[in-house]
């Protein structure tokens, strides 16, 4: 009798082949978290970018020193967004009244190249 020692041909395609499965899920995974980090950071800066401007409109108060020109905010010449952020959409209702609400959309492009865009507001009291 012949006792063979090692693998044979087909146990190690097996193994290979099954080696290959687990390798490519990783990959998978692998891209879909880069993917979803790069959409957390894009995400997460129109939420600052958002709340600063939302500071800044309430501060002033005085809606005629803003301008919205091309995507980019600007008070008193000043720009307010950043270059990686887009500013559309800016309105201001409420006029004649105690108060008023401003409303405005901003985007920007993840690591992948996708758009996502978030819409802010608020109301804010006018002084009297």
């Amino acid at each position: 009798m012949n006792k063979s020692k090692g693998f044979a041909l087909i146990e190690i395609t097996i193994y290979l082949a099954l080696f290959g499965l687990l390798f490519s899920g990783l990959l998978c995974a692998a891209a879909t978290m880069a993917q979803n980090f790069g959409r957390s950071g894009a995400q997460i800066m129109l939420v600052e970018e958002g709340a600063f401007l939302l500071a800044k409109i309430e501060q002033e108060k005085d809606i005629s020193v803003f301008v919205l020109e091309n995507g980019v905010l600007k008070m008193n010449g000043t720009t307010l967004n950043g270059n990686e952020i887009a500013v559309a959409d800016l309105q201001f209702s409420g006029f004649g009244g105690q108060s008023m609400k401003a409303k405005f959309v901003l985007s920007a492009k993840t690591d992948g190249g996708q758009t996502i865009a978030r819409e802010f507001s608020t109301t804010y009291f006018l002084a009297k």
